[in-house]
């Protein structure tokens, strides 16, 4: 038979009378040596501080691209804000200079060469925004901005003075860079379509 544990006369007289049981919290607490050992691997599991490593080469070598991409970009804003504010002022002055309100070709070929110019800045910053979020370059903005710089060099170019084996180069690096933006985003789609797990 199972030892029953009895009562000391004590807590007998408090259960007849009714008096709630104490429980002594030492009673139920761990031995010291238990609580010390489990502090000690709490401890050990806890992460490290970033602080309490050294700094590496390396840390320094990313900070500084990180403070050049900084700047790079603060630049970058700078230039195109330039390219606006002449862009309006180039456009404000050919609308008042005679014939009044009228724009001749060279002029809007001019005007035209400028929007690209200002779009070629924006796909810069935007490849400076993308490597200071991912740490990477993305090809297909390079290519983009390769292609809106050659169509600006076709829109303000005159064909009179270009001789023909300077067109079909042109026209070559035309083709190789549309074939080239075309891959890369055949590519980047496949590799980020749904796949039948997602769907």
């Amino acid at each position: 038979m199972p030892l029953v544990k009895q009562d000391s006369p004590l807590q007998a007289d408090r259960r007849s009378r009714g008096v709630p049981q104490t429980v002594n919290p030492g009673a139920l607490a761990p031995p010291e040596h238990v609580q010390a050992n489990d502090r000690k691997e709490a401890d050990e599991r806890a992460p490290v501080p970033d602080t309490a490593r050294p700094r590496q080469p390396v840390d320094y070598v990313k900070s500084f691209e990180h403070v050049v991409t900084r700047m790079l970009i603060v630049m970058m804003g700078f230039v195109i804000v330039l390219a606006v504010v002449d862009l309006a002022w180039i456009l404000i002055e050919d609308l008042l200079s005679p014939p009044f309100a009228l724009l001749e070709i060279g002029e809007l070929l001019d005007i035209f060469g400028l929007f690209l110019l200002v779009l070629i800045g924006i796909e810069l910053l935007e490849t400076l925004k993308a490597y200071v979020r991912a740490r990477v370059i993305r090809a297909e903005v390079v290519i983009l901005v390769g292609m809106i710089a050659l169509a600006r060099k076709i829109v303000t170019l005159d064909l009179k003075d270009v001789a023909s084996a300077s067109l079909i180069g042109i026209a070559a690096i035309v083709v190789a860079l549309g074939i080239t933006y075309y891959l890369i985003r055949k590519t980047h789609d496949r590799d980020h379509a749904p796949t039948p797990e997602d769907a």
